[in-house]
């Protein structure tokens, strides 16, 4: 059977927007397996002794029903170049446990540490979070993510971020580039596509390649905190 997951971040003794994770969990079994009845994770929940003072990336892998539970420590990937990689036909709109057409395309990046994917000419995620961009004291998210996150969803409805439809050709425009992603990188690459991995990357002038034909995002400088 099709099966979907669910990665939380646990910290400072809290999972982070589990209300967020319930409402996407349940919306997806209703969606794709008809199941009208509503779901509560935070029963289920519960942080091994051994991890408790840690912050830890919990994966919840369900289909109509809850199919397991399992917790690890939360591990930031570290990022500096992120490589451009275009397919129009990715989809990943629910959260499959099945990464297969992601790894592929993850598979295509020469140096980089992680791609930037474009579908019908427009940025829209890493191969495992969502983005936001910094321009003129604001930022930004694509309109058109491949997953819609969690975090994500969260600032949008506080309007700390906002949607726009960013074209590969304009990536420069921006100062600023950060990954959302609460539920850390796992070992088998997936991650919520959604604490962030805050990255910057300078303006073009100061990148250190001046070749306007690059698809590689350069000069990437992580960022202890996010704005927020």
């Amino acid at each position: 059977m099709l099966q979907l997951i669910e990665t939380i971040c646990y910290e400072n003794g809290h999972f982070q927007r589990i209300k967020l994770h319930e409402e996407r969990l349940n919306r997806s079994r209703y969606n794709l397996f008809g199941n009208c009845n509503q779901l509560s994770l935070s029963p289920l929940l519960r942080i091994p002794a051994s991890l408790s003072e840690q912050k830890v990336r919990c994966r919840v892998t369900y289909s109509d029903v809850i199919e397991n539970i399992e917790y690890e420590p939360y591990v930031c990937k570290n990022i500096r170049c992120l490589q451009l990689v275009w397919d129009d036909s990715i989809e990943y709109s629910y959260k499959y446990r099945n990464r297969e057409d992601l790894n592929k395309l993850l598979s295509l990046r020469d140096n980089a540490d992680e791609i930037l994917i474009v579908k019908n000419g427009l940025i829209a995620d890493t191969s495992f979070t969502n983005i936001v961009f910094f321009k003129s004291g604001k930022w930004y998210t694509p309109e058109i993510p491949l997953l819609a996150g969690t975090r994500r969803a969260d600032y949008l409805k506080k309007k700390l971020i906002l949607p726009i439809a960013e074209g590969a050709a304009q990536r420069r425009r921006f100062r600023r580039l950060f990954q959302e992603n609460d539920g850390g990188k796992g070992a088998n690459g997936e991650g919520e596509n959604e604490p962030l991995h805050a990255m910057a990357f300078e303006p073009a002038g100061e990148m250190q390649n001046q070749n306007n034909d690059c698809n590689c995002v350069e000069g990437v400088k992580r960022h202890n905190k996010f704005p927020f």
